[in-house]
């Protein structure tokens, strides 16, 4: 599952937050949010 910061139904900080406080490793939050969309769809030329 991708994080999407579009979710209509909250704000999105309400996910953010849950996110935080889940007691993940840098990295895996990093992939939450950022690594794992840009692994699934890469920019031109990466």
């Amino acid at each position: 599952m991708l994080y999407a910061s579009d979710h209509p139904w909250v704000e999105p900080v309400v996910i953010t937050d849950c996110l935080d406080r889940a007691g993940l490793s840098a990295e895996e939050l990093t992939k939450i949010y950022s690594l794992n969309a840009r692994r699934a769809d890469p920019a031109p030329g990466t």
